[in-house]
């Protein structure tokens, strides 16, 4: 566990690699935490990988050009497990968690809970069981996406506030990602959501009560073979005010609101 630390001047300031298996121990009760920390003018931040324990990430401060948090390939087949990173504060580096997953023969998983963090860089979810993204403050710098969402058995996208940087990129991208999208505020970007999947991958989206205004080009964007129910989401002052429905699943209700 790392806390109350300060790192300036690191290429690498925190990382875990963690290759023991665990299967016949107890540590899957443990929690890696990595809490109260300042990182300044360094490269990447925290890395996690290879890990099967639970795992806090929490109120860090980081100011670089790398990476703010990886996480990578950390896997369970015995214990559910949470990943936390909440309350953090990142000038100039993402958050990426990625390839983390329970075997497919039990039922058990590892859920990410990305909630009440301040960045402005995007956040990446890729390859996972589960996936909280909530109530976080997105006020980008430079041209990137928002909320970026592959490959997930299920995933909850709720309550964030994301700023775009020049009108250009997605908000939230979503790519067989069989999310719920709830109470989202989306603006200034190129497209506020797109959502798209293939045809061996079908997926269905939820995309309900969003605010998705002043984009440069779509408000919502449903491309390939992407399943989207839409309902009450308000949709107005994009620059093209229309969502778009290109899936070849030909799936499409809505009750939003356009103006």
């Amino acid at each position: 566990n790392v806390s109350y630390a300060r790192f300036d001047h690191a290429t690498q300031a925190i990382k875990y690699d963690d290759f023991i298996d665990y299967s016949n121990s107890n540590q899957y009760s443990d929690t890696l935490r990595v809490r109260h920390n300042k990182i300044t003018n360094s490269g990447a931040a925290i890395s996690v990988r290879y890990t099967k324990v639970n795992m806090c990430i929490e109120s860090n401060y980081y100011e670089g050009s790398g990476s703010f948090v990886s996480a990578f390939y950390n896997q369970t087949n015995s214990f559910n497990l949470t990943h936390r990173i909440r309350g953090n504060t990142s000038k100039g580096g993402n958050i990426y968690a990625g390839y983390s997953y329970s075997n497919k023969d039990d039922n058990y998983e590892i859920t990410y809970d990305i909630s009440n963090n301040t960045l402005d860089r995007s956040i990446i979810v890729r390859g996972l069981d589960n996936a909280l993204i909530t109530r976080n403050k997105l006020t980008l710098s430079q041209n990137s996406y928002g909320v970026e969402a592959y490959q997930l058995a299920k995933s909850t996208i709720k309550n964030n506030q994301l700023t775009g940087h020049s009108f250009g990129s997605y908000g939230i991208y979503l790519y067989q990602s069989n999310s719920t999208v709830s109470d989202n505020v989306i603006s200034k970007f190129e497209t506020g959501i797109y959502v798209s999947t293939d045809f061996t991958n079908p997926t269905f989206d939820s995309l309900l009560r969003n605010t998705v205004v002043f984009n440069g080009y779509k408000g919502v964007h449903v491309s390939d073979y992407g399943r989207v129910l839409a309902q009450y989401n308000n949709i107005y002052d994009n620059y093209d005010t229309a969502s778009y429905n290109e899936s070849s699943s030909q799936y499409f209700q809505t009750y939003d609101f356009y103006a």
